[in-house]
């Protein structure tokens, strides 16, 4: 890898690194697809190894391109291997107890996976200038927010209908 992705702002180093690692991850998508029509024996659904193969490259990929933008790479080797097996396991554990779509796990881990590493290379990169300025008048706007009682029963009547959506969901 160049340079030249080092010296990127910490923003458009996260959209390098998500972009270059869905081009892996499809290239794993397609590995993985290709190993299971002669190699791996399908095991569960024929979907399972390719969806699992897509989203475990794409995690490692990603995982190393934050490791190798901050030069934290003990942190990024450990989180690379989670990143590796997690979306294995995730399937295997909702086919072996579920008989619902793989398509739950699948965007559950990808959320989790993305927003975790969006998380852990904020915290290294630091407040940039323009993110503080940004969270001064966020925090302003948050001082001067007074909610009045439609406010109120409107993300009440949010939270139940999403509440009730989950059980829905989950029965």
């Amino acid at each position: 890898m160049k340079t030249e992705f080092k010296r990127l702002t910490p923003e458009r180093a996260w959209e390098e690194a998500v972009g270059r690692s869905l081009a892996i991850g499809i290239a794993g998508w397609v590995v993985i697809g290709c190993l299971q029509a002669g190699a791996i024996p399908a095991f569960g659904r024929p979907s399972l190894a390719p969806a699992s193969g897509l989203l475990a490259t794409f995690l490692t990929a990603l995982t190393l391109f934050v490791a190798h933008y901050h030069n934290r790479w003990r942190v990024g080797a450990c989180l690379a291997v989670i990143a590796l097996c997690l979306p294995y396991a995730a399937n295997l554990l909702w086919i072996r107890f579920s008989a619902r779509s793989l398509l739950y796990p699948f965007a559950t881990v990808f959320l989790l996976g993305v927003v975790g590493l969006y998380f852990v290379h904020r915290k290294y990169s630091g407040p940039t200038f323009a993110e503080d300025v940004k969270s001064a008048i966020v925090e302003q706007m948050m001082a001067d927010y007074k909610p009045n009682w439609v406010d109120r029963a409107t993300a009440l009547c949010i939270i139940v209908g999403f509440v009730l959506f989950l059980i829905r969901l989950l029965r």
